[in-house]
């Protein structure tokens, strides 16, 4: 199976060109705003 994705003239970005510690320092702080409020509304 073959996918394709429009980009709208943008270049796709490799793996090995993304800043992995700012992902996972964004991704701790998604997750710990979804657990405050999941335990708020309890």
């Amino acid at each position: 199976m073959l996918v394709i994705e429009q980009t709208n003239g943008r270049e796709l970005t490799r793996w090995a060109d993304i800043n992995w510690s700012t992902v996972e320092a964004n991704v701790r702080r998604l997750q710990g705003r979804i657990y405050r409020a999941a335990a708020t509304k309890q």
